[in-house]
């Protein structure tokens, strides 16, 4: 009897906890662009006065994320030569240059607000500060006002919700586990945030760290930074620099390493959308495509054993939301194209990679179980044009082509995304697949300068 009951408040909990986690999706997909804007303004010049000798500035001077004040340079350099290392934590906003209410220039102060109190979270913890509110110093104004969202943002510090300011992030906590959960993939969200709550302890100061916050302004900031990559420095993350198209060949693999399953029924959506991993929607409408020619009929044979490549819909991960990932990668290591599998490694999302790259003018398809998807090929002529089949295996194929590139590298995400939702997984797989590429540029001007002189290391 107790275990029924135990069951039944634990799916109120969970119903609860999914409402919530929806109504913080809905918030920020409203209120998404102002916050977007917000941090696009942090990093714009605009008119202000030194906070030390009150000269007015309009071009020349240093914003200090730290102590959150605004200086010129020669005041700048005499401050910080007494305040190096910058390990107090003042009231996290930069004083606005106009006043909302009277629009006067320049005269706003910044006061801590005495009934309202806010969490912020920084590289050296969690702290319970006040809240920040400017007043006007305008005689025929007079009007205080809270800091809003937006000036939070330009201040350097990063929302849980776009609605409310109770816990904010510094930036540099964001930054510092963006490529912490990159660089070391078995780094789990929740362990992360626990190392900053021991240092809280030590500090004397609450250790608790709400994770929701923590994870929902995670993903929104990778995003917005994801977004400040491709929108405004152009860069392309799903291109080889180091080769001219057309190129030649690709390489096709699967990971099953990486378990999808949708934690507590919460439902994100997934932010990036398709802008790395091919959206769902676009695989589902050419998976229909593919069944109106060749419709799905039992098991696939592969040599003496059952193969299900070919079979569209499995049982064996039918408690799984998505069962992998699958990429198309160069030889030189860098991710072309790369889809989500919602069952088994199955020959109509090779097929789609296939027929993607061959837009782009690649030749040769190599795919590690080719002797059965040569067969299944020939029967989509109508689909995809003919890449140059061999209906061969060629040894040590993956060898060359890099199929550890997801095989060794994805597989420490298991231990971290079990229980993640699939919009956080779907986040977490795109910046890894970006960061991956940016790590493969940065190798090829070396690597390409050795191969052309003949020196190797």
């Amino acid at each position: 009897m107790n275990n029924i009951e135990d069951m039944y408040f634990d799916g109120l909990k969970i119903k609860k906890h999914a409402k919530r986690m929806g109504q913080i999706a809905d918030d920020w997909d409203e209120h998404w662009d102002e916050v977007f804007d917000a941090h696009i303004e942090s990093f714009a010049t605009i008119p202000s006065i030194c906070w030390n000798c009150k000269i007015f500035l309009t071009a020349s001077y240093i914003r200090c994320l730290c102590c959150a004040r605004t200086f010129c340079p020669h005041c700048d350099i005499q401050f910080h030569s007494w305040n190096v290392f910058h390990q107090h934590v003042a009231v996290p906003c930069f004083i606005p240059s106009l006043c909302q209410s009277c629009r006067s220039i320049n005269t706003l102060t910044l006061e801590p607000l005495k009934n309202k109190y806010m969490i912020v979270v920084t590289l050296l913890g969690r702290f319970d500060l006040n809240a920040a509110s400017f007043t006007c110093h305008n005689p025929a104004c007079g009007a205080t006002n809270e800091a809003s969202v937006r000036n939070y943002v330009n201040a350097g510090y990063w929302p849980g919700s776009p609605t409310r300011t109770c816990t904010l992030f510094t930036q540099t906590y964001m930054v510092h586990w963006f490529h912490t959960k990159h660089q070391i993939p078995s780094t789990a969200a929740m362990k992360y945030i626990e190392v900053s709550g021991k240092m809280s302890s030590e500090g004397g100061r609450n250790p608790v760290i709400n994770p929701v916050m923590f994870r929902t302004a995670s993903s929104q900031f990778s995003y917005i930074q994801h977004k400040i990559d491709v929108d405004v420095k152009l860069n392309e993350f799903m291109r080889c620099k180091a080769c001219v198209l057309p190129c030649k060949y690709c390489h096709f693999d699967v990971i099953f390493k990486l378990l999808k399953q949708l934690a507590g029924n919460i439902p994100l959506k997934k932010i990036a959308k398709d802008s790395v991993i091919v959206s769902d929607a676009k695989i589902q409408s050419y998976v229909e495509k593919i069944n109106k020619l060749k419709p799905q009929k039992g098991y696939d044979n592969c040599g003496n054993s059952t193969y299900k490549a070919g079979k569209e819909n499995t049982s064996r991960h039918r408690t799984q939301d998505e069962t992998g990932l699958g990429s198309a990668c160069y030889r030189h290591g860098v991710v072309l194209v790369t889809a989500n599998l919602k069952s088994e490694e199955n020959y109509r999302v090779v097929n789609f990679s296939q027929h993607f790259l061959w837009t782009l003018g690649y030749v040769y398809f190599c795919y590690d179980v080719i002797c059965n998807y040569g067969k299944f090929f020939k029967d989509l002529v109508k689909v995809s044009e003919g890449h140059k089949m061999h209906d061969e295996w060629m040894r040590m194929t993956c060898a060359s082509l890099g199929e550890e590139q997801e095989q060794k590298r994805y597989e420490k995400n298991a231990k971290k995304t079990y229980l993640e939702s699939l919009a956080d997984i779907h986040s977490r797989l795109q910046d890894d697949i970006g960061i991956h590429t940016a790590i493969v540029d940065s190798w090829q001007d070396s690597s390409l300068h050795q191969v052309r002189t003949g020196r190797f290391i």
